[in-house]
């Protein structure tokens, strides 16, 4: 199978696999396992990577970023930013970060998690998951919508591994398996 392939079948599998077995939109950690899992098995180079994810909606990013307003103003008139945080801060169930599998040979980062960056209310409608061109420290996206993705790597950063999606492998083992199955296929 070829990599855009494998890729292709990813973004339009992945979610509808992990999805069911998540309570909460934010499950990047789980997503990025399961992701890694079924890359390894199909023969790619994956590693997970930890990031800082800025992402600015269309107003604020024309106010902030082509007109140079201050992020107050742009706030206050509709922008909306949202900042995974410059820090690792673990309060016993959320760590602040984002994690994507990066795939270092092919400049990739893949986010099966993508949507968890949604913000409706704000305008911010992310694709539930995305392959990004990426080469270290960072890279900045435009979305269709004019909203600006900022996504700064963290490789230092392993407060993640703490998390039960990653250390208890079990739970993972059938979304793999359901996700390899698509992936061969080519439906769920």
């Amino acid at each position: 199978m070829t990599f855009t392939k494998l890729i292709a079948r990813l973004l339009t599998f992945g979610p509808a696999v992990i999805v069911p077995h998540t309570r909460v939109p934010n499950h990047c950690v789980l997503a990025t396992a399961v992701a890694l899992d079924v890359l390894r098995a199909c023969g790619e180079d994956a590693e997970p990577l930890a990031c800082r994810v800025v992402l600015a909606n269309a107003h604020a990013t024309r106010a902030v970023v082509e007109r140079g307003v201050p992020f107050a103003v742009a706030i206050a008139t509709g922008g909306h930013i949202l900042d995974t945080g410059e820090d690792s801060v673990v309060d016993g169930t959320w760590w602040r970060g984002h994690l994507m599998a990066h795939l270092p040979a092919r400049a990739r980062l893949l986010d099966l998690n993508h949507s968890a960056l949604s913000r409706p209310q704000h305008g911010l409608l992310m694709e539930p998951a995305v392959c990004l061109p990426f080469r270290l420290p960072d890279a900045t996206y435009r979305t269709r919508a004019g909203d600006r993705l900022e996504v700064v790597a963290r490789p230092d950063d392993v407060a993640w591994r703490a998390a039960r999606d990653w250390t208890e492998t079990s739970r993972r083992r059938d979304m793999v398996a359901q996700l390899l199955r698509a992936v061969h296929r080519g439906r769920l």
